[in-house]
């Protein structure tokens, strides 16, 4: 039996291979039942599996045609931050250039974004596009962003709360200059 995550990856991978046809199969699908596996036990803020956002924030990436190293990254884009999972393991894995990603975008992750004023959101993009030497973490992390808000959007209960009204204000804020 083929579970729906092993259809979405399927689904991804042949999504890719049309526009890089001699991508490694294997190393994608290895890199979904990875994520799949570290993040089995949590949840997402819709309160569907967190893996089901890795597969959303891969499959933006697949649609701006990104390369195979920045769709890794995005799945595994939180990897850090929410499970046992270090850079250096990610590197031992999946190489140093996904390493690489992975690590700026947990650093940009950790940033305590709480500005009130415009000169101190200036300072933080400009903080943002410091951490990250290599514009596909930008990249990454507008998918990531896009998927947060596209989730919360689409899920009722959650539209009202204080924090939808952080994550909307930090992005109209930080990224979307």
């Amino acid at each position: 039996m083929v579970t729906q995550y092993k259809r979405s990856c399927r689904r991804l991978v042949n999504k890719i291979k049309k526009y890089i046809p001699t991508v490694d199969e294997k190393k994608l699908i290895n890199i979904f039942e990875f994520a799949h596996d570290v993040h089995k036990e949590q949840r997402y803020i819709t309160g569907y599996p967190y893996f089901e956002h890795c597969i959303h924030v891969a499959d933006i990436l697949v649609d701006l045609k990104m390369d195979v190293d920045t769709i890794m990254a995005g799945v595994l884009h939180a990897i850090t931050d929410d499970t046992g999972i270090s850079v250096a393991d990610v590197d031992k894995q999946f190489g140093s250039t996904v390493a690489e990603l992975v690590r700026s975008l947990s650093q940009i992750n950790n940033l305590k974004i709480k500005s009130q004023n415009l000169r101190q959101e200036d300072n933080l993009r400009r903080l943002v596009l410091s951490i990250a030497k290599d514009i596909r973490v930008i990249i990454i992390k507008f998918a990531d962003r896009l998927h947060n808000l596209q989730a919360l959007d689409h899920n009722s209960r959650l539209r009202n709360e204080q924090f939808v009204r952080e994550l909307a204000q930090e992005t109209m804020a930080v990224y979307v200059p």
